[in-house]
């Protein structure tokens, strides 16, 4: 019983200390690190290619032939080419809180996309990326109270959830396509907490450790309507909707007290080991409406709705909230047919986006804004690109100078190629 209440003891202590000292200049990291990761599942990614990063995030009601349709698995019939598409991305980042500040440099793979048609009205896609990600640690010291000592605290959060996923979308009418995403959700999310008291003569540590392993499946299917409103317009309006879910999960804790002195001991004790249970995901739904001229422009706007407070911890806790993203995009193509200029066949982006985050800091509700340029370089004759988006943003909760709040950068850069596989040869 005893160990028991010291490990929730350690958890409360670590998840105020994490907020009270989310900067502190003992605070390390590795790049993307983030203090508000460190609640519920972690922060959500961009779920999006480069393509859709370089418009502000827009891609449920955007289809093109040429890049990977991944937002709205409706969209995939306008891939009518084998799609090859990978991405990766580097980020620099200011933490700051009050007259603290720390910087962080990384950086990682994004996403792995495939794609092919079946035939002339259905086409299959699968792709690898990243769901959620959970990256911070912080170290503080305080004084015992009651005594001369000091104790060291270090909290380390860790990991995060992947999706693997396989997309289908077909043709079902002239102008309206159907969707289905099914991922297959594994990761763990790790926490530990490091607590040291030194002495003169000797010097102890007890660490509490926590692991959550996820893995099971989710659902999102999607529509999409396109319809010319003249010859050469096009007004496209998807919708997609993940269904809430819960997933299974398994749970292991331990608590380990080291001692330092004349003899060394190690004490191990399992408080939980891989004790099943549930994580409650919320629903997920997300329009999008843009108007196009075909191989010239679209703009696009997307408005998604999560229901975070539907969710629910291992333990049942909820604490979240709901959130609300307002995507703005756009692409524009000089003239994708010129012979006498490479730069009138680029394709040129700009968006931006104003997100909630389901966490709250002081009772308010953080919010993350952003922009973002984007273009790709065609190559193999205007068959395949080579892309780029830059990102600048914000996340904070409120106006407060001494709430914990983000600033950063990021470069992602993504190839596409693009190729005929199935078909039929023929000869005159």
């Amino acid at each position: 019983m005893c160990l028991i209440k010291l490990g929730s003891v350690l958890r409360l202590k670590f998840v105020q200390t994490v907020l009270c000292f989310a900067i502190s200049q003992a605070c390390l990291g590795q790049g993307g690190s983030s203090p508000f990761s460190v609640l519920g599942i972690g922060d959500i990614e961009s779920q999006g290619n480069i393509r859709n990063d370089g418009m502000g995030g827009v891609g449920i009601s955007t289809p093109h032939p040429l890049y990977g349709n991944v937002l709205n698995p409706a969209n995939l019939p306008y891939n009518q080419y084998t799609f090859f598409d990978i991405g990766v991305f580097t980020e620099y980042k200011t933490l700051s809180e009050g007259d603290l500040e720390q910087t962080d440099f990384g950086g990682n793979i994004k996403y792995l996309a495939f794609g092919f048609p079946v035939n002339k009205n259905w086409v299959t896609g699968a792709g690898l990326r990243p769901f959620s990600t959970v990256n911070f640690e912080t170290t503080t010291t305080s004084k015992v109270p009651q005594a001369p000592t000091f104790a060291e605290y270090t909290y380390s959060y860790e990991g995060g959830i992947t999706q693997v996923y396989w997309s289908n979308g077909i043709r079902i009418y002239k102008g309206v396509t159907l969707g289905l995403e099914a991922a297959y959700n594994f990761g763990s999310l790790k926490t530990s907490s490091f607590s040291s008291l030194t002495e003169v003569t000797s010097v102890s540590n007890v660490e509490f450790l926590q692991r959550v392993i996820v893995s099971d499946f989710s659902f999102k299917p999607g529509i999409n309507y396109s319809s010319k409103l003249s010859e050469k317009m096009i007004l496209n309006i998807g919708i997609t909707y993940g269904f809430g879910t819960s997933f299974n999960v398994r749970k292991h804790e331990e608590i380990v007290r080291n001692y330092f002195g004349n003899q060394e001991l190690k004490q191990r004790d399992t408080l939980s080991n891989n004790v099943r249970g549930s994580i409650t995901m919320p629903a997920d739904l997300s329009l999008g409406i843009s108007l196009e001229k075909q191989y010239k422009y679209i703009i696009g706007i997307d408005i998604n709705r999560q229901s975070w407070s539907d969710y629910r911890d291992f333990d049942g806790v909820a604490g979240l909230k709901n959130t609300y993203t307002y995507r703005v995009g756009a692409e524009w193509v000089p003239d994708v047919t010129s012979v006498s200029s490479y730069f009138k066949r680029i394709a040129y982006r700009v968006g931006a986006s104003l997100q909630q985050l389901p966490f709250t800091i002081g009772g308010e509700q953080v919010e993350r804004r952003s922009a973002s340029l984007g273009f790709s370089l065609p190559v193999n004759r205007g068959f395949s690109s080579l892309n780029f988006a830059f990102i600048y943003g914000t996340s904070q909760a409120g106006s407060s100078n001494n709430n914990v709040s983000e600033e950063f950068i990021q470069v992602k850069v993504g190839l596409t190629v693009n190729d005929r596989w199935f078909v039929r040869r023929r000869i005159n």
